[in-house]
């Protein structure tokens, strides 16, 4: 059975406070040697006798364990906890996108990137065809100049505008398409999203302090 290095710190560290030295092996050595006892057959306790032979057959495979200090073990759960968001963030946009493409297919091309502020709005708030014909394309407009302080493309209330409304006429109103599930569904996507990516910054923000608490920067 696999197990990370994590699950055994307890096990290694008792060993330490009763003077128990403890060591790894490397997992091909073990491997070849149980192949040399037992060619079809893998069991915990053949996995154990295998183990306990290592240091007969090949003593050099051996090193001691030396636990990391505890800045050092939080730095690397920290870096795997952003490995995973890094991760999560990038298929929770893939299917934001997805959703959109199926929806609204020509909604994508209206922004040059689909996550931007103004997108965000888009896709938060009024990710409905008749929410969009409603604010009409002069609302549409002030709303989408308010929401960010960056310079906006030409036209962009209009191209939007246009998406919703060529999707309405693909779809019909809520006959092959629940929009109104649709736009709940891709609200809720854009909420977890930026709950991820707040908790991505603060976790990022904590590994660039332990970092410089581990390596301090030369003066």
């Amino acid at each position: 059975m696999r197990t990370d290095f994590d699950d055994v710190v307890p096990l290694i560290r008792s060993g330490e406070k009763t003077g128990t030295l403890v060591y790894r092996v490397k997992s091909e050595k073990v491997s070849d040697l149980r192949k040399y006892y037992k060619k079809h057959t893998k069991t915990d306790r053949i996995d154990a006798d295998t183990l306990a032979k290592i240091p007969l057959v090949d003593e050099d495979s051996l090193y001691e364990v030396e636990l990391p200090q505890a800045n050092l073990q939080a730095l690397n759960r920290m870096v795997r906890q952003h490995e995973k968001l890094t991760i999560g963030i990038a298929i929770r946009k893939r299917r934001i996108q997805d959703l959109c493409s199926f929806a609204v297919p020509l909604l994508l091309d209206c922004f040059d990137d689909p996550f931007t502020l103004r997108a965000r709005v888009i896709l938060g708030r009024y990710f409905h065809p008749l929410k969009i014909k409603r604010l009409g394309i002069k609302r549409l407009d002030k709303m989408l100049l308010k929401s960010s302080d960056k310079p906006m493309a030409p036209f962009l209330a209009q191209q939007i505008y246009d998406a919703m409304i060529d999707a309405n006429n693909l779809y019909g109103d809520q006959k092959f398409l629940d929009f109104d599930a649709l736009c709940e569904e891709v609200s809720l996507e854009m909420e977890l999203l930026e709950h991820e990516e707040t908790v991505m910054r603060k976790l990022s923000d904590k590994i660039d302090a332990l970092y410089v608490d581990i390596h301090p920067p030369a003066i």
